[in-house]
């Protein structure tokens, strides 16, 4: 365990040395900003129109802004949260500080462990930032706390399992700029696959909705704690961890064979 802290520690302290991570942050929070205030103009138009007698709609808050807003983050996540992951091995490549990290007294699990854990404290401060704007409007409306909560905890499971294909992208390549778009294509791949549970019959349709992470993202905005959507959130996190493992413990092999030699 002190291994693992000692990587993420030091993780950290190159994530905010550089100005990747407070780019990142920065652009997650405008955006979220600004689905926020579109979605809570929208909400206060349709009460006006409600409270004037116009029309009869079902103006509960969970589902006209919290929902909605779930699954804008995960799109804004899926396209930014790839710069994050994408220097995390491939510059350790690329500079050629892989050469001490991989003579240190640690595991390959132990490192990759490490710098997952440094990249899931910056972006679970993200995700709290970005609750805060859900959280004030219990002060002014009537919010469904624990919905809200449980929809945010999805947001967060789902951006585990982006870091974590990111990590594993990062950790077959010296170029970050093909970790970025290897992972980002992976991501993408999902929202395709899933995307083809509309066009085919059953029983295709619910195995491809099944990977469709926008659909699990959704469940949670709706306040239902689904079996699936836990173990496919935490199933392709493990599984992607488990290839960054095995990546880098094929690297040291040959990183050892070369010193060897």
């Amino acid at each position: 365990m002190n291994g693992i802290l000692a990587v993420a520690g030091r993780e950290l302290r190159g994530l905010i040395r550089q100005p990747v991570a407070w780019s990142v942050t920065g652009i997650f929070l405008f955006l979220h900003g600004l689905f926020f205030v579109q979605l809570m103009e929208r909400y206060s138009e349709s009460s006006v129109r409600v409270l004037s007698g116009y029309a009869a709609q079902d103006l509960a808050f969970v589902d006209r802004v919290v929902r909605p807003l779930l699954v804008g983050d995960a799109f804004a996540l899926m396209m930014i949260l790839p710069a994050l992951t994408m220097r995390q091995m491939a510059e350790e490549w690329r500079s050629g500080t892989s050469d001490l990290l991989l003579t240190y007294p640690l595991t390959e699990t132990q490192v990759v462990l490490g710098k997952y854990l440094g990249s899931v404290i910056v972006t679970t401060m993200m995700i709290l930032f970005g609750a805060l704007h859900s959280a004030s409007t219990a002060f002014w409306g009537d919010v469904e706390v624990p919905v809200a909560l449980l929809g945010h905890f999805g947001l967060w499971l789902y951006t585990m399992m982006v870091l974590a294909i990111g990590l594993a992208m990062s950790t077959v390549t010296e170029n970050q700029v093909i970790a970025f778009a290897s992972t980002l294509a992976v991501l993408l791949g999902l929202v395709v696959v899933g995307g083809w549970g509309t066009d085919v019959g059953p029983p295709w349709d619910a195995v491809l909705r099944l990977v469709s992470f926008t659909g699990h993202v959704g469940h949670f905005g709706f306040g239902e704690l689904r079996a699936s959507s836990v173990l496919f959130f935490v199933g392709l996190t493990v599984f992607f961890l488990h290839l960054a493992i095995g990546t880098l413990g094929r690297r040291r092999w040959k990183h050892a064979g070369r010193r060897a030699g």
